[in-house]
């Protein structure tokens, strides 16, 4: 089910800050993951990822622990975001942009 949360939450990135490729969605993004990297990507039902600009996209983790394993971790406090994906490494997909954009 689509998660569009309101309420503030904190999640944690590990490594530099980067930014997700400009000109692409999301659906480019998760085929790249899958296909090129391997990694089983699970999206959340109602999401359209054709519809979603790569450059509004963070991956985030929920835990600080599961971010570690990609550097140095830092807290992402956001609102009103949706969850579009998530991965089995404890890692979420998550789209900036404030709803119905």
């Amino acid at each position: 089910m689509k998660q569009q949360l309101t309420g503030y939450k904190t999640f944690y990135r590990g490594g530099a800050e980067s930014s997700m490729p400009h000109n692409l969605t999301a659906k480019d993004i998760v085929a790249y993951e899958t296909h090129e990297l391997g990694n089983t990507i699970i999206i959340e039902k109602e999401i359209d990822l054709s519809k979603i600009p790569s450059s509004h996209l963070m991956w985030l983790t929920q835990r600080a622990d599961a971010a570690k394993q990609y550097g140095k971790v830092s807290q992402i406090q956001l609102r009103n975001y949706t969850i579009v994906a998530h991965d089995d490494s404890g890692g979420v997909l998550v789209d900036t942009r404030p709803f119905g954009k």
